[in-house]
């Protein structure tokens, strides 16, 4: 029979092996599909609907059509909805662009963009959308919600947005007139005078 003091360490040692390989399986599933190529897992629900259109993407992300010059080489838009409306969505593309594209983004600056250090790219973007940003040129609207991310010789951009959906309101609440005014938009209560003969 061992020692218990000698059995109480080695428990301990695989009880912490263990742990952290239980915590470590996610990140290091998430590294292999992305090796793969392979759709990373969304956080919380998968999309409701997922669009890959290049032009309509383009589109929606970009408040106008693509060029004959402008070259989309990958574009997803993301929609998650609730009783026929959406109320979440994100897109990403990958673009060689046309230099009418890059003045309309840069130098006219149609979305209100400020240079960033760095990019905030989600793990769970595509597999094709850039992580690694340094040497690029990173711009972003001031809400954060959509960047912008411009390549050394702006050979490429990459492009990210997200936001909600149109939101239902609050009904409408009809007011009741008060009870000791009369309502201006009703008849009298009395006939109109007769007419006096001509």
């Amino acid at each position: 029979m061992k020692p218990l003091h000698l059995l109480v360490p080695a428990a301990l040692v695989l009880a912490t092996a263990g742990f952290v390989t239980w915590r470590m399986a996610p990140r290091d599933r998430q590294q292999a599909q992305e090796k793969a190529g392979a759709p990373v897992e969304e956080p919380g629900p998968a999309p409701d609907a997922i669009s890959v259109d290049p032009a309509e993407v383009f589109q929606r992300a970009f408040w106008k059509r693509p060029s004959a010059e402008d070259r989309i080489l990958h574009a997803e838009r993301r929609e998650w909805g609730e009783e026929g409306r959406v109320t979440r969505w994100q897109w990403f593309l990958e673009v060689e662009p046309s230099p009418a594209l890059l003045g309309y983004l840069r130098d006219e600056n149609a979305f209100r963009m400020t240079k960033q250090q760095e990019a905030k790219v989600p793990s769970h973007a595509p597999s094709w959308f850039t992580r690694d940003t340094q040497g690029m040129q990173v711009m972003a609207s001031r809400d954060g919600i959509m960047q912008v991310i411009f390549t050394d010789g702006d050979k490429k951009l990459y492009a990210i947005a997200s936001g909600g959906g149109f939101q239902a309101g609050e009904p409408e609440k009809l007011l009741d007139p008060p009870a000791d005014t009369p309502n201006q938009n009703r008849l009298p209560n009395s006939p109109p005078p007769p007419r006096s003969p001509r």
